[in-house]
């Protein structure tokens, strides 16, 4: 039986962890959106304040609260433990969700949570979740504790890259944000946001308007799915596009994709047709329609293609609709660059969002790369296209990569603790998306930093779950390693010993 969270106290009941789940109710009645980050923030101020914790909160909203040592932990160097506030919200397309207001309706059902028609925001209100209900224990051995929540992950790192330098002193960090139990993530890939933008001239339509939307896709991470070929629906609505530009047809305008770092579920272009064209045009549909069926088998199920009347005011003038045609077909997506020693991506493309604005057609594309060269590369390639389709390319918000590190005692300590506590190895991984470790190896150098989490499918989608037997497991994991760094101690030289 399926119970979805509707406010009472009682959801929790029989599940664990019964402490961070307590929070993470707390957490899922609160909206925080990327950008709308406030009142959770003000929520953990007014959590550190009722337990007289120390809290700085900075211009950009992101959280500082600092713990004392526990259990005769004085001796130990402090440890920062970090998560971000803000979550990706997507929804179904027939929900009436309001993430400005409403809170995510969560369902615990089968040991997994998920939450009604929007995404659940396990990523990352799992690591805000533990992080509180570590700081709320009265008896865990513990070090000095520094635990940063930031803002704006989701979106640009704006909160990791602004913060102060100052308020962290530790010298080891545990990331709360992995989305895979038993996997201890070690290094992670750059990335940069490239906006490409055409303006148009209006034009009188000439004929019928219909709105060809493409639905039912599974979307996704466009980092850690991007090489599960999950179908992007601005690049079929390009397709669609092209078969459609020519004598009959006009482009009114193209909307797709939320939000850059998720492949797009869905996208919908309003064209003109011409009356002597309205047979060829169904025709266009039903065989394109056909392909695309055929060409996602297996990986998109439920991929739909819908035709139905609509208006509009006017039309794209025909050398605009064909650079959108061009730029549609032509911008990369997906696998860049994969090396199959590794197993793993090494670069990769997301046309995320597609947007028609008054006089513009504007697509953003999140580029990912744990190599600065290609990156470069990819970078060139994107410029060129624009220079070609008479569009204007800016590249903004580019994060740095975490590069893999061979000495980690951390990483040492917590593969120790882990095989004493489950009797298994832990595993030790890159990912191929950008995590906020890669700002804040670069704002402090030598910070000795690792990122685990529980198991999340389905992440920056209406699919996203939480497996709820991990969590319990990767909370009780950070409790075991939080007490072990208790009994952390200094070499002579200076450097940090974790036994």
């Amino acid at each position: 039986m399926a119970e979805e969270i509707t406010g009472t106290p009682d959801w929790t009941y029989g599940l664990e962890p019964a402490a961070p789940l307590r929070f993470m109710k707390d957490i899922l009645e609160i909206p925080h959106c990327s950008h709308n980050e406030k009142a959770l923030a003000e929520y953990i101020s007014d959590f550190a304040k009722e337990r007289g914790l120390t809290t700085l909160t900075d211009s950009t909203g992101n959280v500082l609260v600092k713990k004392p040592s526990q259990s005769d932990c004085e001796s130990a160097p402090p440890l920062a433990l970090q998560a971000h506030l803000d979550m990706v919200c997507e929804k179904t397309e027939d929900s009436a969700h309001d993430f400005a207001t409403d809170a995510i309706q969560a369902i615990s059902e089968d040991n997994y949570l998920t939450a009604k028609d929007t995404t659940l925001g396990a990523d990352d209100a799992v690591g805000v979740s533990a992080i509180l209900a570590i700081l709320d224990d009265p008896h865990l051995p513990h070090p000095p504790l520094e635990c940063l929540f930031t803002v704006r992950e989701e979106i640009d790192m704006g909160g990791a890259y602004a913060v102060e330098p100052e308020w962290i002193t530790a010298k080891r960090l545990i990331n709360l944000d992995a989305e895979e139990e038993g996997v201890l993530i070690a290094s992670s890939a750059g990335g940069a946001s490239v906006t490409i933008e055409r303006e148009f001239t209006c034009e009188p339509i000439a004929g019928d308007v219909y709105k060809i939307t493409i639905g039912g896709l599974t979307g996704g991470h466009s980092g850690v799915d991007i090489n599960k070929n999950r179908a992007n629906a601005n690049k079929l609505i390009g397709r669609i596009l092209h078969l459609l530009r020519g004598v009959g047809y006009g482009l009114v305008s193209i909307n797709g994709g939320a939000a850059e770092n998720a492949i797009p579920r869905s996208s919908s272009a309003l064209v003109s047709v011409a009356p002597d064209q309205t047979g060829d045009f169904q025709n266009t549909i039903s065989y394109i329609k056909d392909i695309l069926i055929a060409e996602t088998e297996g990986a998109e199920p439920d991929l739909d293609i819908i035709v139905e009347p609509a208006s509009g005011e006017c039309q794209m003038d025909d050398a605009s609709f064909a650079a959108v045609d061009v730029l549609l077909n032509l911008i990369p997506n997906g696998v860049y660059l994969f090396n199959p020693n590794q197993d793993m991506v090494i670069a990769s493309e997301n046309l995320g969002v597609v947007e028609t604005t008054e006089h513009s057609v504007r697509m953003n594309i999140l580029m990912r790369s744990s190599l600065s060269g290609t990156m470069e590369a990819m970078k060139g390639n994107l410029l060129t296209l624009g220079a070609l389709a008479d569009a204007a390319v800016s590249i903004s918000g580019e994060f740095p990569g975490w590069a893999f590190t061979q000495d980690s005692q951390l990483r040492t300590t917590s593969e120790t603790v882990y095989m004493q506590m489950f009797g298994e190895a832990l595993a030790v991984e890159g990912i191929h998306a950008g995590l906020e470790s890669g700002a804040f190896a670069n704002k402090w150098p030598g910070i000795d930093i690792i990122s685990i989490g529980p198991t999340i499918t389905g992440a920056h989608s209406p699919d996203e779950r939480l497996d709820l037997a991990s969590y319990e497991k990767f909370y009780y994991f950070l409790e075991g390693l939080v007490a072990r760094l208790c009994a952390a101690m200094h070499k002579d030289d200076g450097s940090v010993l974790v036994s």
